[in-house]
């Protein structure tokens, strides 16, 4: 447990005066550097440490970098901060993870008020609307929070420490979720 509760200290601060060896860390000079914030909370999570914790410590860029990489790992092709045209409408979503037939659209919110779901929902489920038809493929949009779980107008809203089963399950669930498909 010591370990797992330097590898925090070193998420939280930075960088600390002595060596640590993980992912994400450089050692210059007998002091430990992160270099990649979210590879070395992934460690701290295999090492034990709570995900919900891991995430609050990260800023939101790094935030929207480990919810993607949790998508990656169950095997969806992700992409980071996907700024697209449709006309003269541009818009952005913070992550797309997308299986053969489908996409999932991320909206990251780095933080827990549960009286902002409603505007974050219509709001993305806008923008996906639109990316359904840039794309030609359904788009399921979702909301990852640092710690509220529950679906709104179909619309999964998850807590970062259930986005791992989510991800696994959803192929499965689909139907349980607003899909929006492309329209022509």
């Amino acid at each position: 447990m010591e370990g797992l509760t330097i590898l925090l200290e070193l998420l939280k601060k930075g960088s600390v005066d002595f060596e640590v060896d993980a992912p994400g860390v450089e050692v210059l000079q007998h002091k430990s550097v992160v270099l990649d914030r979210v590879l070395l909370g992934i460690e701290a999570i295999k090492r034990g440490a709570d995900p919900s914790s891991v995430a609050r410590i990260l800023d939101w860029r790094s935030f929207e970098r480990f919810v993607a990489r949790a998508f990656e790992t169950m095997e969806y092709d992700v992409n980071e901060d996907f700024r697209f045209k449709l006309g003269k409408t541009r818009r952005q979503v913070d992550v797309v993870a997308t299986k053969k037939d489908f996409a999932v659209a991320i909206d990251c919110k780095h933080w827990t008020k549960t009286k902002s779901f409603s505007s974050a929902v219509h709001s993305h489920v806008q923008r996906c609307s639109l990316l359904a038809l840039c794309l030609k493929k359904s788009v399921l949009p979702v909301i990852v929070t640092l710690g509220s779980t529950l679906v709104l107008d179909g619309v999964p809203i998850v807590a970062s420490y259930k986005l791992r089963d989510f991800a696994l399950e959803l192929p499965y669930r689909l139907e349980e979720f607003t899909m929006l498909h492309p329209i022509g």
